[in-house]
């Protein structure tokens, strides 16, 4: 089972990035091998969004034969501009630990695997797949002090376990809004306002890719400005989803 997580931030980065290699160390428990690079007992106790929102993924009360299917009451009083989400887990420990690694600590070891569980769930669901997946910008200052994109790290890892192909450039984030962190999601979306710029064609069937969907402002202002340039189908692909907190209502 995961119980290491914590342990593995006192790795260094090169040892962990190691573990990339096929047949190695389970991220989670250290111990089992593993050629994805998470064991199935350490997949089988991350935090599952066992009841998702049909449409945006939110985690909602356990619900009985309409697991998938039933929609969130903001999904049925105003429906989002993207089609659906998926969403294997809740953002909860260990993943946002794995994840908070894998962005700020440039661990690359704790994303991909988690990426290709997002794969395997993807294709179990056995739903066409979409034309191209597209990362969600980052603003190029961001980028710089980052020193990767992770939403572009994923995309490229789910584009190897499926076959679809990755257009990079697509979107461009024109503009570096104020933290998103405190904001509802109506103050979200304000600003985000003319953030982002389609900077080349779309095929109609395109999957927005990222790490994490918070209150969906982001991937919403972005489905909005690819319907206005004719893509007709999107979806939204995440590792995680988080519970929705009283001040985003």
């Amino acid at each position: 089972m995961i119980n290491c997580l914590t342990h593995l931030s006192t790795l260094v980065n090169g040892l962990v990035n190691n573990f990339l290699q096929v047949n190695s160390p389970c991220i989670g428990c250290l111990t089992t091998t593993s050629a994805s690079g998470l064991c199935p007992a350490c997949t089988a106790s991350l935090p599952a969004n066992s009841s998702p929102c049909g449409q945006c993924g939110l985690p909602l009360p356990s619900i009985e034969s309409s697991q998938g299917t039933a929609l969130c009451g903001p999904c049925i009083a105003s429906p989002p501009a993207f089609d659906r989400v998926v969403a294997p887990w809740i953002y909860g420990f260990p993943v946002n630990a794995a994840i908070s690694r894998f962005k700020y600590n440039s661990q690359r070891a704790l994303g991909r695997p988690l990426a290709i569980a997002l794969a395997s769930t993807i294709r179990q669901q056995g739903k066409r797949l979409p034309d191209a997946l597209v990362p969600v910008p980052m603003h190029s200052g961001k980028l710089r002090k980052r020193g990767f994109n992770q939403a572009e790290e994923i995309a490229i890892w789910l584009s190897e376990q499926l076959d679809v192909p990755v257009i990079e450039g697509v979107l461009k984030r024109t503009r570096r809004s104020d933290a998103q962190s405190g904001l509802n999601r109506q103050r979200r979306l304000t600003n985000l306002k003319g953030a982002f710029a389609v900077k080349q064609s779309v095929p109609e069937y395109i999957a927005l890719v990222d790490d994490v969907m918070t209150t969906g402002a982001t991937v919403e202002e972005l489905s909005r400005l690819l319907r206005r340039h004719g893509v007709k189908r999107i979806d939204i692909w995440v590792i995680a989803r988080t519970p929705r907190e009283p001040h985003e209502q």
